[in-house]
């Protein structure tokens, strides 16, 4: 590892501590580096090194860059560019939900890094807005502490305000999923709010299986019919049902083109057809608030460190 002079300790994660800190010619970085209570466990400490390890093989505009690490067993560690503009969860917390093009950018960032995601042969099963971080009207994607193999995810495992409904079910994580948690956020981005809540681990479960959003078109009119489709389809309880991510991007960017150039991309003249994959759009947007911890030895063990 080069010399780095640590200047402010940044988040702290069931794993590890995320501290600034200044690389030799004065450029801020983000340092990650295992807690003693992770050195101190094998299991622990194989996972956070598995974690570094995979960030490793990543390279993609929309992923949070890597300027040097390690994923060996007795010093894992990763040096990453420094995102000073904090996280989607941060900014919606002290803004509000973005301007209509902009949080159209950062989720087809978002779709774009997981599109890629998947070509490497990997599923996230964690996209919330606190793994997303901002650089002007720029999302990358970080944190990869529970990400899996495709062909061998081993477990299930998310954020229960993001989790399709069949990760609820006990069933691994799989594209599908990683559609589905990205649709919950491309909801909470627009809106301001998450579309479905509870105060209790049970409360979000019924939401996810039973219940279904108001409809994105109500206070969007600058969505396109097209748009607000794709993101429908990708909170459709069935996995089958879901849209395709390739599909789901290029929805949002015809939205986008339409924003910055109305005259150029032609006008929605025939509705599109109301096919329902996910229901009748009818709860209410959820705050930003977490469940009761009355399940709270089973909660930590499958899904880590409450959202913050």
């Amino acid at each position: 590892m080069r010399d780095y002079t640590v200047t402010r300790i940044l988040a702290k994660t069931g794993m590890a501590l995320v501290r600034v800190a200044e690389d030799p010619n004065g450029e801020e970085v983000a340092l990650k580096t295992p807690l003693q209570s992770t050195l101190d466990d094998p299991d622990q400490l194989k996972r956070f090194a598995n974690e570094i390890g995979t960030h490793l093989q990543l390279n993609h505009n929309n992923i949070v860059r890597v300027v040097e690490g390690s994923a060996h067993i007795n010093n894992p560690y990763i040096v990453m560019h420094y995102y000073p503009d904090g996280s989607l969860d941060r900014y919606l917390q002290e803004k509000g939900k973005p301007e209509l093009i902009k949080g159209l950018k950062f989720m087809r960032d978002v779709g774009t890094a997981l599109h890629y995601l998947h070509e490497q042969g990997f599923v996230h099963q964690d996209i919330k807005s606190s793994n997303i971080f901002l650089q002007g009207d720029k999302a990358v994607l970080g944190d990869f502490g529970v990400t899996v193999s495709i062909q061998n995810p081993k477990y299930a495992a998310g954020s229960p305000f993001y989790m399709a409904p069949e990760i609820y079910r006990g069933e691994p994580g799989s594209i599908e999923s990683d559609v589905y948690s990205l649709g919950i956020l491309t909801y909470e981005t627009l809106t301001g709010n998450r579309p479905y809540h509870g105060k209790t681990y049970d409360e979000l479960l019924m939401a996810h299986l039973t219940q279904y959003p108001k409809s994105l078109l109500q206070n969007n009119p600058d969505l396109t019919r097209k748009a607000a489709l794709a993101i429908e389809k990708a909170l459709a309880k069935s996995p089958r049902d879901r849209i395709d991510l390739n599909h789901f991007i290029a929805a949002l960017d015809e939205n986008i083109k339409r924003l910055e150039n109305p005259s150029a991309v032609p006008k929605e003249t025939a509705p599109v057809q109301k096919e329902r994959y996910s229901g009748n759009l009818r709860n209410t947007p959820a705050q930003h608030s977490e469940p009761e911890e009355d399940k709270k030895g089973f909660f930590q063990r499958l899904f880590g460190k409450k959202r913050s």
